[in-house]
């Protein structure tokens, strides 16, 4: 099925299914509508099936109209996180080969859009000018492309080893197929509100929350994240959603907010993904959501994203656990020698499905390697208890998961070298009270050099995302390096405790 079937099929329920944001309140008709007529504006500027559309877009309607007018034209789409700075954007659209970008921000203050309408010669249109639904007078003749479930659907950027973002490449069948295992373990009818706390663009919010509240023909409130979880709150007590969606850092702040839990009676599920969970949180958030029950899910981009659940039918719950493998999908454990770990034994964790990705995107090496026997290698370090329920331990390689993004410390070693006073630098992970900390250590060129923390910043936030920049540096003397004389990550962290005790 491609994706684009969940909103026209006549069959569906989905004429349920509306999107309430900052701006408007969107019924089906009114998004039929939009979408209609920015299909035509897509086809008018010459869009063809296979070609690739960028989506630069607030939380709002606006990126659903986006994303099936894209679609159902053929097109391929490449959600951008719309925080990313214009030097980054500028080469994502570059690798990518973007052809179009879709573009909205509520606050119409961004450099991206030029009064030229255009980004190193690529088509911009943006909604805040009308440009969505400005149909060109002429004829419009529909395309004779085949469409195909098999062909790929959307390009989610994620942070690779690399220190260069990768692209990775979901078809519709695959995308459907994860919407309709999340449907399974959820189980939501069409009196059920869906609450959005995390930013559009991020597959899990896509996939496991918008697009599968059209399949259940439910309500979405995707409001601005970007908000304090007092607002949040707020929000939850005057919208009355049923189901949550947050992030394990979003779930601490929210548990943190001065509210009486009375307040957020309406809300019976709330589901938590994007990194490992304690269990002291878990239980917070009972007090706060409580009528509601707490389900911690897994999975990664790579795999479309959903792997495994706590499932809202299962009444044997466990704390920390990720539940089991959802509907078609398959997990063993590994040990670093190759053999199938038993209950409790910790391992790598390999993942079968067929939501898996068709590969990163003009990138055969990575994906060889990432993909093996029609095994996915996740990354991560996990178990299985006797009862047969997934435990996530951690990451096994470099990456740091710090407010529910992965962020890959080479990229941000890579721009913080490139600082003519830093003459070495190392990223890594420190987990907090609130969430994994980017700490930068540096090592001056000499002790001359002009450089501060402030600048470093500055310097940062013309590449980087602000999820990306360091919250904490420090300037050390000599880096610590192993005995081959390679920067070690290791041996700075445990340099940075003993230090910090």
């Amino acid at each position: 099925m491609r994706i684009e079937e969940l909103f026209f099929d006549e069959c569906n329920i989905n004429k349920n299914f509306v999107i309430e944001d900052n701006d408007n309140y969107w019924d089906y008709a009114k998004l039929y509508e939009r979408i209609m007529a920015l299909r035509i504006v897509l086809r008018q500027h010459g869009i063809k099936k296979s070609e690739k559309i960028a989506i630069i877009c607030d939380n709002s309607a606006n990126f659903f109209i986006a994303l099936i007018a894209g679609l159902s034209i053929g097109a391929v789409v490449v959600p951008i996180d719309k925080q990313l700075p214009i030097p980054t954007v500028k080469g994502l659209i570059s690798q990518f080969d973007i052809r179009i970008i879709c573009f909205y921000e509520k606050y119409v203050n961004s450099m991206l859009y030029t009064s030229s309408n255009k980004i190193m010669g690529i088509p911009m249109l943006s909604e805040n000018h009308g440009e969505w639904y400005n149909i060109k007078d002429g004829e419009y003749s529909a395309s004779d492309d085949i469409l195909s479930e098999e062909d790929p659907a959307i390009i989610f950027l994620t942070s690779g080893t690399s220190g260069k973002r990768k692209g990775v490449v979901l078809t519709h069948n695959a995308l459907t197929a994860n919407i309709e295992a999340i449907y399974d373990y959820i189980n939501p009818n069409k009196d059920d509100i869906f609450f959005i706390t995390k930013t559009i663009n991020h597959v899990s919010t896509l996939v496991g929350e918008l697009l599968m509240a059209l399949k259940a023909g439910c309500k979405v409130l995707a409001y601005n994240p970007m908000v304090s979880p007092v607002v949040q709150i707020k929000r939850m007590y005057t919208l009355k959603p049923t189901i949550v969606f947050v992030n394990p850092t979003i779930l601490k702040l929210l548990t943190k907010a001065n509210f009486s839990n009375s307040q957020l009676s309406s809300v019976r599920s709330v589901y938590t993904s994007g990194a490992v969970i304690d269990k002291k949180t878990i239980i917070d958030a009972e007090r706060l959501f409580r009528q509601g029950r707490i389900f911690n899910v897994y999975g990664l981009t790579e795999a479309g994203p959903r792997v495994a659940a706590q499932n809202s039918k299962d009444m044997n719950y466990k704390y920390c656990s990720v539940g089991k493998p959802i509907m078609g999908v398959e997990v063993i454990i590994k040990s670093d020698n190759g053999t199938i770990c038993k209950h409790g034994e910790s391992g790598n964790m390999y993942v079968k499905t067929s939501s898996m990705m068709l590969g990163y995107y003009n990138d055969v090496k990575s994906t060889k390697k990432k993909i093996q026997a029609g095994w996915l290698d996740t990354g991560d370090v996990g178990y299985f208890d006797s009862d047969g329920y997934l435990y996530v331990i951690g990451r096994k390689d470099d990456m740091i998961i710090h407010n529910a993004y992965n962020v890959d410390p080479n990229w941000i070693e890579s721009i913080v070298s490139d600082i003519k006073d830093i003459s070495e630098c190392i990223v890594f992970g420190i987990d907090s009270n609130e969430d994994n900390k980017i700490i930068c250590a540096i090592k001056r060129v000499n002790e001359n050099s002009a450089i501060n923390p402030n600048k470093i910043i500055r310097h940062c936030l013309n590449y980087l995302a602000p999820y990306e920049c360091p919250q904490e540096f420090i300037e050390w003397n000599n880096i610590p390096k192993t005995y081959n004389g390679k920067l070690s990550r290791r041996l700075a962290v445990e340099r940075y405790f003993k230090e910090n005790r």
